[in-house]
């Protein structure tokens, strides 16, 4: 089983701010894909999931940001699953809105929220840090606190959109085909601008799309050339 983790704050103040951006990713993952309305188990909200053949455990912590250690070690040895099979999706100032990185093993990197994982879970788990950006360094008024904790402006709102839907989807490629494969759709300069995740039902309908394209096309260029063939007209013989 794979178990996601979205950081964020618990409670309606914080739900659509920046710093939930984790809580957002798996909220969208949910909607989509979770067998069951998200449920309180001890100081955490979970929900199970199926990707494919594959259960996926999905966790939101409400034990607050800079608490999400604990949650999440309860939650590793109740269901015994390694470090190795979990993923923790959380904002990343460091990144401008719609930019991604996915990465194992690291520090904190000032993340209170990642501070309080590693206290309690080994190195060895993913992390899809989901960019946010920094606050505008014109406004000195505009501290790190004061801008995670407020939501994406209404010409941000688009794109953050467009960027948790994006991040979703990586988690789902984590999931499914492993860090590597993510880690080289992530990178790419042009992530989010087409669907990256497409379910089994998805792929197969593309497949029969691809074909009926190549079809037409052959059938288009057999045409062409019997065509060119009539216009030519027969071909002369020169006289002995």
């Amino acid at each position: 089983m794979k178990v996601l983790v979205g950081l964020g704050n618990p409670g309606p103040e914080y739900q659509n701010t920046r710093h939930n951006a984790g809580f957002m990713v798996l909220a969208l993952m949910a909607r989509k894909y979770a067998l069951e309305i998200p449920k309180k188990s001890g100081s955490s909200l979970i929900a199970a999931a199926k990707l494919e053949d594959r259960k996926v455990l999905l966790v939101w912590p409400q034990s607050y940001m800079n608490n999400s250690g604990p949650p999440v070690r309860k939650i590793l040895d109740y269901y015994k699953v390694s470090p190795a099979s979990l993923l923790v999706i959380h904002d990343e100032m460091d990144l401008p809105l719609g930019r991604f990185k996915l990465t194992k093993g690291g520090g904190d990197g000032g993340h209170k929220g990642i501070e309080s994982i590693l206290r309690e879970v080994p190195l060895d788990f993913a992390r899809l840090r989901v960019g946010i950006g920094r606050p505008d360094k014109s406004n000195p008024f505009r501290s790190v606190i004061n801008f995670v904790l407020s939501s994406f402006t209404s010409l941000e709102e688009q794109e953050a959109d467009k960027a948790l839907d994006t991040a979703s989807e990586l988690a789902c490629v984590w999931v499914t085909q492993g860090l590597v494969k993510a880690q080289g759709i992530g990178h790419r300069s042009d992530v989010g601008q087409k669907k990256i995740y497409l379910t089994p039902l998805e792929r197969e309908q593309e497949e029969k799309e691809k074909e009926e394209r190549r079809k037409k096309a052959a059938e288009q260029k057999a045409a062409g050339k019997s065509q060119a063939e009539k216009s030519s007209g027969p071909v002369l013989k020169p006289a002995d």
